[in-house]
């Protein structure tokens, strides 16, 4: 089995929690999985549609408050970022989520991001080290995944 496999029946293999389907956390209208391991933005929409998901989308500030609640719930288990939908792949600085292609509704950018640093920025990451605001990365760097439910 693939690590990309591997991380789906990991997704699909804990015990279920409320109406949420077995490995996903339940928060606000939406059943939220985190990856253990770190995986690059691409494979990381696969890991999210082997579970039957999405990569998450985070349309409020409600949401993005629920959210960094319960990452930083995991920080000791958080490399050094999650992983969202967010991306400006198709146009620089035309952020949009990654299965509907529709502009982002809400964003938590931390200061001076987005700054496409090295010109290969354009995948949304929750940064740990600036307590899980937004980051443009490198979307080959290898982050821990958040897929969704809802």
């Amino acid at each position: 089995m693939t690590a990309l496999g591997k991380e789906g029946a990991h997704a699909l293999g804990m015990k279920a929690e409320g109406s949420c389907p077995e490995g996903f956390h339940h928060l606000g209208d939406g059943c939220y999985f985190l990856s253990r391991n770190a995986f690059t933005w691409p494979e990381a929409l696969t890991i999210c549609e082997n579970s039957a998901a999405d990569l998450a989308v985070i349309e409020t500030e409600g949401e993005n408050s629920l959210v960094k609640g319960w990452i930083r719930g995991q920080r000791d288990g958080i490399m050094s970022g999650v992983w969202i939908s967010g991306n400006d792949i198709l146009e620089e600085g035309h952020w949009v989520y990654a299965m509907s292609q529709r502009g982002l509704v809400y964003t938590d950018w931390a200061p001076n991001e987005p700054n496409h640093m090295g010109t290969t920025e354009n995948c949304i990451e929750l940064q740990k080290y600036t307590d899980f605001r937004w980051n443009d990365n490198n979307c080959e760097q290898h982050r821990q995944v958040l897929c969704k439910r809802s």
